[in-house]
């Protein structure tokens, strides 16, 4: 790290020895730590790791980490490293993104949540490997074996510097602020004193034992059971609170808000390399009517069909999709290194028939409603 006022990158001799710190890898520097609390009921790391197990967002977590493991492999079995470069430019990123600014704000942060610098950079260098290597991930895995040893030592770094753990720990707290709206209506006892749940809602918090072990180590399972049930009370709760919020009123006042946002495009799209060579085949479409595929073709340019939202695009690229009609041009527009240029073929307006647009509307209703249980009853303990 050698921009701005930070100095150099942190020293991996500064952060304390031993324990959770020198592993850089071991969750349980977590433990027992209150995350936020609603009510009369305390929210720790393990419930909110436990329910990240639940909806399977911890699985995909893994599975993040096993690709970026898997990309570190192919570099090793090539006698590859990554850019200092791209690491210095990833973690100065990364830095800036939290206000880090200097190397002792970095390693303070760094040891709030257990990790070492040696832990911290190894996630900076996954993740470029990650974004480089997107296309072929399935391949890596699946050319280089990651062990379940090996991804569980990366995945609190993983998690933690990802942001996942983050927003693991908002996904929680929203549901907990609605299940505390609830009691407020009329259920006036804790997560832990209602009634058992009946045997079809118990079903799904059967969790793999090895599994749990293996994610919160030394949780007994007395404490699990009652934790899980904890849980799918405040599943239960969120269910009646969503049914509650997405009316058709709300889906329809949302698209109607949205109505520029969530215009669906469908375009055909070629990449090129460098700008000179987007611009020259723009011109043979828009000046020669060539067909896009057909230069594209000619030039070995990357071409397919692609759909997206309008609310996707970035300015100033947004203004010229707005505009366009089918059979027009747009572009080049450059994203990560390359230039693409887009063929619309169709524009779609939203409507609450469209699956997709629905979906939006629901999301964007359901957050909004969450958001404000949220920052009504939910008290922060640990900075996130």
């Amino acid at each position: 790290m050698r921009n701005r006022n930070c100095g150099a990158t942190p020293s991996r001799d500064r952060l304390a020895p031993g324990g959770c710190a020198a592993r850089g890898w071991a969750m349980d520097a977590l433990f027992g730590r209150v995350v936020f609390s609603v009510g009369q009921e305390a929210y720790r790391w393990e419930d909110v790791l436990l329910a990240a197990m639940l909806w399977g967002d911890w699985a995909r977590l893994e599975r993040q980490a096993q690709e970026g493991l898997a990309c570190l492999k192919l570099l090793e079995a090539n006698d590859e490293e990554c850019d200092p470069d791209e690491v210095d430019a990833a973690a100065d990123e990364f830095r800036y993104a939290r206000d880090l600014l200097t190397a002792e704000e970095t390693e303070a942060w760094l040891r709030r949540w257990g990790l070492t610098v040696d832990a911290w950079m190894d996630y900076i260098r996954r993740s470029i490997l990650r974004q480089q290597r997107a296309a072929e991930l399935p391949a890596i895995v699946a050319a280089h074996p990651v062990s379940p040893d090996e991804i569980a030592q990366a995945i609190h770094a993983e998690g933690v510097c990802s942001g996942h753990f983050a927003r693991f720990a908002q996904k929680l707290a929203g549901r907990a602020a609605v299940h505390e709206r609830g009691r407020e209506q009329g259920a006036p006892v804790a997560p832990d004193q209602e009634p058992d749940l009946p045997e079809a809602d118990a079903a799904p918090l059967v969790l793999p034992p090895a599994a749990i072990a293996r994610v919160l180590p030394g949780l007994s399972t007395e404490v699990c059971r009652r934790r899980l049930i904890a849980l799918a009370r405040l599943e239960r709760a969120f269910e009646r609170f969503a049914a509650q919020a997405l009316t058709p009123k709300a889906i329809r006042d949302a698209i109607q808000a949205h109505h520029l946002d969530w215009i669906q495009l469908h375009c055909r799209s070629a990449v090129f390399p460098d700008e000179a060579a987007a611009r020259e085949a723009a011109l043979c479409v828009r000046e020669d009517g060539q067909a896009l595929g057909a230069v594209a073709r000619a030039a070995q340019a990357a071409a397919r069909l692609v759909r997206f939202y309008l609310e996707e695009t970035q300015p100033p690229a947004r203004d010229l999709f707005l505009s366009a009609r089918p059979g027009e041009l747009v572009g080049p527009v450059p994203s990560d290194g390359a230039f693409t240029l887009f063929q619309v073929v169709r524009k779609i307006l939203p409507s609450p028939e469209d699956p997709g647009v629905r979906r939006r509307a629901e999301g964007h209703v359901l957050e909004r409603a969450v958001e404000r249980e949220v920052n009504a009853r939910v008290r922060w303990q640990s900075p996130l």
